[in-house]
């Protein structure tokens, strides 16, 4: 990354996944809080796991190495659990016992979530309830039959997009003939789709910063299909929440054009670190920077204070940048990046227990480049713990709309 920096990039794309670290022990953070300070966008994926659910399942089934027996095995289609080792070294297997073709097959974990790639034979993929039903049908019949023929590129599919943890996923099935290409979902590409489009939005505009680009994509996102509905959770078919999609689905073209931008700078970064209790030689190992934390200053948690959304899990306890008497205010600055125009504030919650106050109420932007602070004040009233909602930020004018998610936890 650092390599990156000196050769003058302007968007830098990593689809890699790695565990969790402080970070000031996470390579990819420092390389990446280097590269932001020079401007530089930094996409990273983010994983495709999802909720921390648990299901069990027999290493025979998962097609672990040695778990399979040849004899049983030669010339038949295997149906294989995922998890415990990649899909596709399932397949390979499922070849080197003699099998001819593989059902590779979804357990609760993984829902009705479908992830494409290239198996070494012929694969069909199965959600948890196609995948039930045909674990059914094997397990009954004496002499159970199955064909996994080519599969067919269909345009229009709907509802699409879907949504897997965060992730935007494709549904295709791969033939068993030698190909030139190679097809793969999940964070793996929809990080360089993503690191594209920024790259677009960089060559349009100049001048823009990091933070600008990103809250251009995701103030601009949409979360719902042509005819008004929510976009879908793949591996449950429910609805999905921004806990899912995030800010949402990017959309291009109304990014080159957002109105108004959420900036981030270094400096937000180092008040965010400081809010972590970092002491200077630990900035100084994730930013190669010296820094020292102003002890009566009070940092906040919520590093998305100037860019998108917001996340509230500790609005009951008197902790972080909430008080005790459950009452947070947020200040948050928005740039005006399009011809002046004056904004109007909207919310939508879906739980009465937390009343949101935005003042001011209305923003007039005379010019460029304009800066605008507003505050946004959070009354909460007590809920079961665990309880989890959500409400959107917009602000609005004849032209633009500038949206932020926002969730509720209550721990």
């Amino acid at each position: 990354m650092d390599k990156a920096v000196e050769d003058g990039v302007n968007v830098i794309s990593m689809s890699i996944g790695g565990g969790l670290f402080d970070y000031y022990r996470d390579t990819v953070a420092i390389g990446a809080f280097t590269a932001t300070a020079h401007g530089i966008l930094v996409s990273c994926s983010a994983g495709n796991d999802g909720p921390s659910n648990v299901s069990n399942s027999t290493s025979g089934f998962l097609c672990m190495s040695g778990t399979l027996i040849p004899a049983k095995v030669s010339g038949k289609i295997v149906i294989c659990d995922r998890g415990g080792n990649s899909r596709v070294e399932k397949g390979v297997e499922v070849k080197h016992a003699g099998g001819l073709g593989m059902i590779l097959a979804n357990t609760e974990l993984y829902g009705e979530e479908l992830i494409a790639d290239s198996h070494i034979l012929a694969t069909a993929a199965m959600g948890q309830s196609s995948a039930a039903a045909i674990k059914n049908y094997a397990f009954s019949d004496p002499k159970p039959v199955a064909t996994i023929a080519s599969g067919r590129t269909r345009l229009g599919v709907e509802p699409s997009p879907v949504v897997a943890h965060s992730v935007l996923e494709v549904q295709i099935q791969s033939p068993q003939r030698r190909v030139t290409f190679n097809i793969i979902s999940g964070t793996s590409m929809s990080c360089p789709h993503v690191s594209g489009l920024a790259a677009l939005l960089k060559a349009a505009h100049s001048d823009w910063s990091p933070g600008a680009i990103r809250s251009a994509l995701m103030t601009t996102a949409y979360t719902k299909y042509k005819n008004g509905k929510t976009i879908l959770d793949v591996s449950t078919g429910q609805p999905s929440t921004p806990l899912d999609y995030g800010a949402g689905y990017v959309n291009p073209v109304a990014a080159l054009d957002p109105g108004l931008v959420y900036d981030t700078t270094v400096e937000d970064y180092l008040g965010f670190l400081c809010a972590l209790n970092y002491s200077s030689s630990q900035i100084k190992l994730a930013t190669n920077r010296d820094f020292t934390c102003d002890p009566s200053k009070k940092y906040s948690l919520v590093i998305s204070i100037t860019h998108l959304s917001l996340f509230l899990s500790k609005l009951l306890q008197g902790k972080g940048w909430c008080r005790s008497n459950k009452h947070c205010n947020i200040h948050r600055t928005l740039t005006n990046v399009a011809p002046p125009a004056t904004y109007k504030v909207s919310i939508s919650s879906e739980t009465p227990s937390v009343n949101i106050l935005v003042e001011p109420q209305s923003l007039n932007f005379s010019e460029q480049y304009e800066k605008k602070s507003y505050t946004v004040t959070f009354t909460a009233t007590s809920m079961p713990s665990g309880t989890t909602s959500f409400a959107h930020l917009e602000w609005s004018s004849r032209k633009h709309v500038v949206g932020s998610p926002i969730a509720f936890s209550w721990t």
